[in-house]
């Protein structure tokens, strides 16, 4: 007899639970490089400023504990049951997993709010700027969207982009590329000018996936002239905020023909569910991080 299993849980008490154990974890580390010459040419931020993933799980719980969810059936309705068996061996596993058990929920929560409002595409491509190269004539610069929210042609403001996250197979984010240039919330003016400082002259600075990555989600903020980007592999959630994306940096390098940039700085917030624990990693549900920091986007968008 097979063995008893429990009913999946509503879409509201998915997001305190953690997500489910897929497949068997045999990924190894490898390093990876960018895949375009527009991000290899990005210029990733000096610092990363952690904030604490409270403020959106606390967003999240708010939300979810209001009358507009606890009496709304569809909300209260199961989400997809759990195949144990379902592989997370590539970066497309882990977007369809996504869509399944994290996005799939989030959407039922947006639409309440949102109606009508936003549209969700997967592996969109953008158009970016003219790459100029001594000798040689322009090229368009093309990257492609993993997952992408953006407003709907009947939004006041339609056609824009709203939050996007960029998809990793499981064991190629790894926090030790990132910690030297991470900063805590309570840092001193000081601390952050030395960090700033030491990232430029390259004494600090991200190692391997974290600088491939960091010049990609950068990019693609700025390209889309959207701060809110995440990177997810199922088994860490980093939460970019890009605030300083119009602080007139980015044009100001352009202008030199150095690079692409989204400011000299970003907001992080780093969360997982297993493992052990490193820097500013923080445990805990990242399917409500996740609801949390896309309530946050759309907040931001609709008071823009």
């Amino acid at each position: 007899m097979a063995p008893m299993t429990s009913p999946p849980a509503s879409r509201i008490d998915c997001f305190n639970q953690g997500l489910p154990v897929l497949g068997v974890d045999t990924t190894t580390y490898k390093s990876v490089k960018p895949s375009s010459e527009s991000t290899s040419k990005a210029k990733p931020p000096l610092i990363l400023r952690h904030v604490p993933s409270k403020h959106f799980w606390d967003l999240a719980d708010n939300t979810l504990r209001t009358p507009t969810f606890t009496n709304h059936r569809q909300s209260n309705s199961p989400i997809a049951t759990t195949f144990s068996k379902l592989p997370l061996e590539s970066e497309s596993d882990v977007v369809y997993a996504s869509l399944l058990y994290a996005i799939s929920p989030i959407m039922e929560i947006l639409q309440v709010l949102y109606p009508d409002q936003w549209t969700m595409y997967t592996e969109l491509n953008d158009r970016g700027e003219i790459l100029e190269n001594p000798g040689t004539n322009g090229t368009e610069a093309v990257v492609r969207y993993d997952l992408i929210f953006k407003t709907t042609a009947g939004h006041l403001n339609p056609g824009k982009t709203i939050a996007m996250i960029e998809y990793k197979r499981r064991g190629l984010i790894r926090y030790d590329d990132f910690m030297e240039v991470i900063v805590s919330d309570d840092a001193l003016p000081a601390e952050i000018n030395k960090v700033k400082i030491d990232s430029q002259n390259r004494s600090r600075s991200l190692k391997t996936n974290g600088m491939s990555y960091s010049k990609q989600v950068c990019r693609y903020a700025q390209i889309s002239k959207c701060k809110h980007v995440a990177l997810f592999n199922w088994q860490h959630l980093v939460l970019f905020d890009f605030h300083r994306l119009n602080s007139g940096t980015d044009k100001g390098n352009r202008n030199k023909g150095e690079s692409f940039t989204a400011g000299d700085e970003a907001n992080v917030t780093w969360v997982y569910e297993r493992g052990a624990r490193e820097g500013v990693m923080e445990p805990g549900s990242i399917r409500k991080a996740l609801l949390g920091w896309l309530l946050k986007a759309f907040a931001d968008f609709e008071s823009q």
